[in-house]
Parts: structure tokens; sequence; C-alpha cells
């Protein structure tokens, strides 16, 4: 497992200003070793072990709401699955589908509020770099 070539630097400077987690259909133990290869400090690791229910049920989503401690208006989730938009989208987050493979969306997903192939244009999604 490696994170893509830019997830370090991004996930940094977005951590710089505000909370982060993963939301993750791995067990406990591999979504933190996943986590640990990017050096970030993740307020949260919310794993489907953990919620007791995997993705795109609501209830790693909503773990990873309550241990941020945020209401889901509050939060923008990166999806790395077209499986995540209607997911994280129907506990109330918006959603920025990190679609590198460039996938195609389930029928009747709804749109995410951007798109891209990269993780660096989060980067110009306002309010989540601090100077």
């Amino acid at each position: 497992m490696r994170p893509w070539p830019e997830a370090p630097g991004v996930l940094r400077t977005i951590a710089r200003g505000r909370p982060i987690g993963v939301v993750t259909n791995c067990s406990t133990t591999l979504g933190e070793q996943a986590a640990a290869l990017v050096p970030v400090d993740f307020a949260t690791i919310a794993t489907a072990e953990r919620a007791g229910a995997y993705k795109p049920g609501p209830a790693p989503y909503r773990l990873a709401l309550r241990e941020l401690g945020l209401p889901a208006d509050r939060v923008l989730f990166v999806a790395g699955s077209p499986f995540d938009l209607p997911g994280a989208a129907a506990v109330g987050m918006d959603v920025w589908w990190h679609d590198r493979a460039g996938m195609r969306a389930p029928e009747g997903a709804p749109e995410p509020v951007g798109r891209a192939g990269s993780l660096d244009p989060l980067l110009d999604v306002p309010g989540l770099r601090v100077p």
C-alpha cells in the first residue's frame, strides 16, 4: 500500500486548519496501517469493523461524524469510490469525488460538488486551504 503521490502534501495542508478523518471498509488494523502511511494526525479512522457495517451504508459515515464532533453539513467527504457518492450524501455530507480511475457513478447517485483525477484541486475548494 502506498498513498497517491500528492496525498501527503494535500492532506497536511488541509489538516493544518481542521480535523480530518478516514472512513474505510477495511478492518481496524488495516485501516490504521494505511492511515499511518500518510504523515497526518487523523482525528478519526472510522472502519467498517468499528462501525459494525460497510459503506455505503450510513454507519461508517455516522461514526466518523460523531468522532469528528461535527454535523454532516460542516463536512466535505472526499470519495475515492463512486459508491461513496450516495453513501456520504445520504447522511448529509457534501461529496467531492477523487476519481483517479475515471469511473462511472452508480445510477441515480447525487452529483459531487467537485470531481478530479488528483487530490490537488481540493486545495482550491474555498475554506480548505489555511494560509
